[in-house]
């Protein structure tokens, strides 16, 4: 039994030894390829080398210079502005292109239309400064004249003198300031007057009439002084006052006396009364609102008050003085309205 089953596995081995079957239907595999042979990579050729740019000329470094100076010289042209710093930079983008190309046009009227602006911006600037001064100077006389007025009103005489000594130093002609010196004057003699006959009149009552008498003729011949002085100046015309709108309307007021003050205040003294008292409802017109001093023919419009004054519509500055022609019209805060007239 055992050497059938042999002899039928050998028959069954030998009957396709070329199909490479098993017994059981098993197929091989066959062997796998050879790997393909790849040829070797050829090496690839070396880039050329670049050629080398050739150097600029002295002609060419020149001339682009000479282009981006003027571009710069433009573009500042372009921002110009009305400035000595602008100005000069301006004049001096130009003086570069001109160095370079002194025949360049262009170059040419720029430089000259900087050194214009320069020389119109210098003086602008020294305009400006000029009026700078001249306000900051009549900002400092306003106050010191405030001053010597806050002085003269408490009596103390000797601190008025000296400020209004300050404004003349600054603006000799400054017909506020020459008011006040003569009435620190008067005020100052009237004082000593008085002191005097205070000091003597309990015993020396003769004495005192003598003195009295003195200071009489005094006052005597400085008045004969004044009325020679006016003689010999031109007389100024007559003029007038006339309240066109406010609580006084229609009321005419001759402009008499060398100072003459408007206001609201009564006043008590003789050197604190106004001359044309303009009353309000709203109380807006200051005390001492305004004065008018005549100076020669001419009559001189100074404000001194807290709400204001306007002239022909215009807005004055405290402490400034205005000449007055014939029909101007003045506002006292917006309360009154008065008209000069010159007859």
């Amino acid at each position: 039994m055992r050497a059938l089953l042999a002899a039928a596995a050998l028959l069954i081995l030998a009957a396709d030894p070329a199909a490479g079957q098993w017994p059981f239907g098993r197929r091989r595999q066959p062997p796998p390829p050879p790997p393909a042979q790849t040829a070797p990579a050829q090496a690839a050729p070396a880039p050329a080398a670049p050629a080398q740019p050739a150097a600029p000329t002295p002609e060419q470094i020149q001339a682009e210079e000479k282009a981006r100076l003027l571009r710069d010289a433009r573009a500042r042209d372009f921002t110009r502005q009305v400035t000595a710093q602008n100005a000069e930079e301006r004049l001096m983008a130009w003086g570069l292109v001109r160095a370079i190309d002194p025949a360049d046009g262009e170059a040419l009227r720029g430089y000259e239309q900087a050194r214009r602006d320069l020389d119109a911006a210098k003086k602008l600037e020294e305009a400006n400064k000029a009026r700078e001064a001249d306000a900051e100077t009549q900002k400092q006389v306003r106050a010191q004249l405030r001053e010597a007025n806050a002085a003269f009103d408490a009596g103390e005489l000797d601190r008025a003198d000296r400020a209004v000594e300050d404004v003349l130093a600054t603006s000799p002609d400054d017909p506020q300031a020459l008011s006040l010196r003569a009435a620190v004057a008067e005020k100052r003699r009237s004082r000593e007057f008085r002191r005097l006959l205070l000091s003597v009149g309990g015993f020396f009552g003769l004495s005192a009439a003598v003195i009295f008498w003195m200071a009489w003729r005094g006052i005597k011949e400085r008045r004969s002084r004044k009325k020679e002085e006016a003689a010999s100046t031109p007389a100024a015309p007559r003029a007038l006052l006339k309240v066109v709108d406010g609580i006084s309307r229609g009321r005419l007021v001759p402009l008499q006396a060398d100072v003459f003050r408007i206001g609201a205040a009564q006043g008590e003294g003789a050197g604190e009364q106004n001359d044309l008292v303009i009353s309000d409802s709203g109380a807006v017109v200051s005390r001492y609102h305004c004065s008018i001093i005549r100076k020669g023919k001419d009559y001189l419009l100074i404000d001194s008050s807290l709400n204001g004054t306007e002239l022909n519509g215009t807005p004055l500055q405290r402490g400034e003085h205005h000449v007055l022609a014939d029909g101007d019209e003045f506002i006292l805060a917006r309360a009154a309205r008065v008209k000069f007239l010159v007859t």
